[in-house]
């Protein structure tokens, strides 16, 4: 399989677009997509773990626009996790419409300790429920 392919296990979810999403071309904006995908996220991350997303950033975050996204057609977001390290991890998402593909996004996340701002190892709890979304070997060791 490769790395940008939904796995079966994916989360998946509707998600909604709005009229003003949209800019001058009448397609959704760059920005509001990932606005879009954000969301796609925490409704995985509270699917995964039954809670809303504790102390985490977005270390990295790559979109690959591949088609359009308009106003109207139900947008369907997949949500998997293709890599777990130490204090981080990475959501890999699509984004689809009409059956066609408009989307790849990779989101790294790095967890942080809420007093100090500093990253922390995953918590075991957070691991165990990672684990069962990976969609590729997962990689772990110092700095990751």
């Amino acid at each position: 399989m490769s790395p940008t392919e939904v796995p079966e296990h994916a989360f998946t979810c509707e998600l909604q677009v709005r009229w003003s999403d949209q800019d001058v071309n009448e397609h959704v904006n760059n920005s509001r997509i990932l606005t879009l995908t954000e969301e796609a996220r925490v409704q995985a991350t509270k699917a995964w773990t039954g809670v809303v997303p504790d102390a985490r950033v977005v270390r990295a975050l790559n979109v690959s626009f591949e088609h359009p996204i308009h106003y109207g057609p139900a947008l369907i977001a997949h949500v998997w996790i293709s890599r777990i390290g130490t204090s981080s991890f990475t959501f890999s998402h699509t984004l689809s419409q009409d059956g066609v593909r408009c989307a790849y996004i990779e989101a790294t996340v790095v967890t942080i300790d809420p007093e100090t701002k500093q990253s922390r190892p995953l918590s075991d709890q957070l691991r165990a429920a990672l684990v069962p979304q990976l969609a590729a070997e997962s990689v772990t060791g110092p700095g990751n």
